[in-house]
């Protein structure tokens, strides 16, 4: 494990800071009325891409094998 730390520490911040950016800029432009609607769009899309991405890691996996 220790040998992976500091691979894992650069993929976190790698992974984490841009939440904060994408966060502003999809819901800076919606009005204060929809705003919660922006959020969670942008939360729906975030959990249907990583779905996606994780579906692309083993494109082959089946259930029981």
């Amino acid at each position: 494990m220790q040998p992976l730390l500091p691979a894992m520490v650069i993929l976190g911040l790698g992974i984490g800071l841009p939440f904060a950016a994408v966060t502003i800029a999809a819901t800076n432009g919606a009005a204060p009325e929809d705003s919660g609607l922006a959020s969670g769009l942008l939360n729906a899309t975030l959990q249907v891409g990583g779905a996606l991405g994780m579906r692309g890691i083993r494109p082959g996996q089946r259930r029981g094998s």
